[in-house]
């Protein structure tokens, strides 16, 4: 081999061996890119993992809470029925004070206390009378789908002091009404099947002579009908 020969042979050499320099830290960069989204993509699956396990937990909660509600609805509804046919006796309704439901022919009566959905001589219902009409209304569509449901108001006789001019007649069915909305926009029952009625202080049930009396005397009755 010639010197000049020699020459380019070590030329050739040198640069094959740049060129595979150059192709392995060209490879070594992408195989670091490729480590990196990798990794990347990794950590978002974790955390979607993680989001839709604490979903799936927060379901189940939210499940369970429902089936405890529905069951105390359904123990409600069971007692109402085996008082069916008796003398009419009425029962405290689970988890709602001041409210009673009992059998009535062959109808089943809940009975509200207004003091739980009112303030004195409003028709508003306040939170508490919200949750109140709500446990009434998850009873009936458990249990009674498909009967009508009357809303009647009812007062004591005192005078509204705090609106002159108003009625106890007029405040009974301004109270039936907001139970009715209620009912229809926020517990889903069907409008065609409910109706109202306001009677004031012409059915009471206790004296008006005494605050405890006038007290009973001021209520909401949502009477499921059978008809």
């Amino acid at each position: 081999m010639s010197k000049k020969e020699g020459v380019s042979v070590l030329g050739f050499a040198a640069a094959l061996a740049a060129l595979m320099l150059a192709g392995c830290a060209s490879n070594q960069k992408n195989l670091e890119e490729e480590t990196r989204r990798q990794a990347e993509l990794i950590d978002k699956l974790t955390a979607d993992n993680q989001r839709l396990q604490t979903e799936a937990d927060q379901a189940r909660q939210g499940l369970a809470a429902a089936q405890q509600q529905a069951n105390s609805a359904e123990s409600q509804m069971a007692a109402v029925r085996a008082q069916a046919g008796g003398a009419r006796r009425a029962a405290p309704v689970a988890g709602v004070e001041g409210a009673t439901v009992s059998p009535e022919g062959g109808n089943v009566r809940f009975t509200l206390e207004s003091k739980v959905l009112f303030a004195l001589g409003k028709s508003e219902l306040t939170p508490e009378g919200q949750r109140a009409v709500r446990r009434v209304a998850n009873a009936i569509k458990s249990n009674f789908p498909d009967k009508y449901i009357r809303i009647e108001g009812h007062t004591d006789s005192t005078p509204i002091k705090s609106q002159p001019g108003k009625t106890n007649l007029e405040l009974s069915n301004e109270r039936a009404v907001a139970v009715w909305r209620y009912l229809v926009d926020q517990c889903g029952l069907d409008p065609k099947r409910l109706y109202t009625a306001g009677y004031g202080q012409y059915r009471p049930v206790a004296s008006n002579r005494t605050e405890r009396g006038r007290q009973a005397n001021r209520r909401v009755e949502i009477v499921v009908v059978d008809e």
